[in-house]
């Protein structure tokens, strides 16, 4: 399950999440490392550092943390840091709820259209094996 999330992760951090039409005519596609970089280039660095916290830097040290307590060696303190893990797993599915969001204004605003693309599958896809993975990391710390 890690080495499968990890590939969903970065096919879905890289890969096309949305899909935009304005005016019928003009249609852009946005990746989520895509709308950190513009967001961040065009000056909107809190909203760019906040998607890059969420979307990137998180579920990326989680998968990494995931794979040093699965595979690393056997210490006393991996159970205090799957518990910080746990705690910021309850943050992997922002980004997602902020895609659906984009989508539904989008759509109620009836100015442009939003369609999701398979980035944004492929990553929900990515944070879901890893809170499961997760929950089989720590029953093999906890001995359940």
């Amino acid at each position: 399950m890690l080495f499968s999330s990890t590939i969903l992760f970065l096919l879905g951090v890289t890969l096309p999440t949305l899909k935009t039409t304005k005016f019928l005519f003009f249609t852009e596609y946005h990746s989520i490392l895509g709308f950190c970089v513009g967001s961040i280039m065009s000056g909107d660095l809190f909203l760019g550092a906040i998607v890059v916290l969420f979307s990137i830097v998180f579920p990326a040290w989680k998968l990494l943390t995931l794979f040093q307590i699965h595979f690393g060696r056997r210490s006393n303190n991996r159970s205090k840091v799957l518990r910080r893990l746990e705690f910021l797993g309850k943050w992997s599915m922002m980004d997602v709820l902020a895609i659906a969001l984009v989508v539904f204004s989008m759509k109620a605003s009836g100015l442009a259209s939003a369609v999701t693309l398979p980035g944004a599958y492929l990553f929900a896809a990515s944070v879901v094996l890893a809170m499961l993975a997760s929950g089989r990391v720590s029953k093999e710390v906890h001995g359940r």
